[in-house]
């Protein structure tokens, strides 16, 4: 740090970030300060900062005109009964803190708004502990220029009958751009500010849902930041990705056999084509479970509603449903809420 603290002096690095999750650097350094970085006895090796694209455009293939006639209850909410959670057992998230990691999240949405914990109707809103940007062109309140987190959240936790737990709060952290891409120091950061939101671990959600990944299932980047939020209780899930049909296609982070992947199924429970398969090559089955993720309706931004498909839209389903048993029982561990 002191290297690159004295190099941003004399314009020779630059964006330099601490990630102390998986006890990293990231910074953006010319030729003589990686040479000098790399001998030294103390760094164990140096990485390229990927810049990749995040979200599948398979996720958002079924992208119909803007709506906002919505149903008392979705088809997708009915199909795992969460309605029946909300009226039999009067339980619908109350008490539990969920969390998304996407685009962002337009938070004045009406489907959204009420249920975010940054929010206060009487006064200003306070989004230190409940929002985070890692883009360079990082804003202090939320928003989604993509739509993509917003659609995610509203599956997760949107009033009007689109979230599984509607009577939970929720946060998020934007890791992606308006193109559904980013660099995985930017995910790293979202990883880290999710496990202590505004620098304070107690701020922490009790659930996380990640829709977001890439192809390659052998991809370990993100490792060391699922098993630090494991160790930190923090129930997490991650779509399987939309590389289906074929055999060991899940893509990472879902791959890897800390993380709990999330596939997708339509509104007969059969498994969409473009869902996709395990096992890991880690060596567990995978998705661990499926969910409802075929043309799915929920919040868009601009106060609208469309309708996608993906795996993407499954993980929130299966986070939902997390978030509605840790609401009944706030006890209850990671392993005990997974299986």
């Amino acid at each position: 740090r002191a290297l690159l603290d004295q190099a941003q002096l004399t314009d020779r690095a630059h964006e330099v970030r601490s990630l102390w999750i998986n006890n990293s650097v990231a910074a953006r350094v010319d030729r003589s300060t990686l040479l000098a970085l790399a001998a030294r006895d103390d760094v164990t090796r140096i990485d390229l900062d990927q810049y990749r694209k995040w979200i599948d455009d398979a996720q958002v293939s079924n992208n119909q005109s803007p709506t906002s006639n919505l149903q008392s209850v979705e088809w997708n909410i009915a199909k795992i009964r969460a309605d029946q959670v909300w009226s039999a057992l009067g339980i619908s998230g109350t008490g539990v803190i969920v969390a998304n990691m996407d685009t962002g999240v337009d938070w004045q949405h009406p489907a959204l708004l009420a249920s975010y914990r940054g929010y206060n109707p009487k006064g200003l809103s306070n989004h230190l502990f409940s929002w985070f940007d890692a883009t360079p062109d990082a804003d202090q309140y939320p928003y989604d220029g993509y739509g993509h987190g917003t659609h995610t959240m509203g599956t997760l936790v949107g009033s009007g009958g689109i979230g599984v737990a509607p009577g939970a709060k929720w946060i998020a952290a934007r890791v992606l751009d308006n193109t559904g891409s980013g660099y995985d120091s930017w995910i790293h950061a979202g990883f880290q500010w999710i496990m202590a939101p505004g620098g304070d671990p107690s701020q922490a959600p009790n659930v996380f849902s990640n829709s977001w990944g890439n192809s390659n299932g052998y991809d370990q980047v993100f490792r060391n930041d699922v098993i630090a939020l494991n160790a930190a209780g923090i129930a997490t899930f991650f779509s399987n990705g939309n590389s289906g049909p074929n055999t060991g296609s899940v893509g990472s982070p879902a791959s890897i056999a800390e993380a709990f992947g999330v596939g997708a199924t339509d509104a007969n429970d059969l498994i969409a084509l473009f869902s996709s398969r395990g096992p890991s090559p880690f060596g567990p089955i995978k998705p661990d479970v499926s969910a409802p993720g075929v043309n799915v309706r929920s919040s868009f931004p601009g106060g609208v509603y469309r309708r996608f498909s993906g795996t993407s839209m499954a993980a929130p389903h299966v986070a939902g449903v997390a978030a509605l048993m840790l609401s009944a029982m706030p006890s209850l561990t990671i392993t005990s809420t997974r299986y």
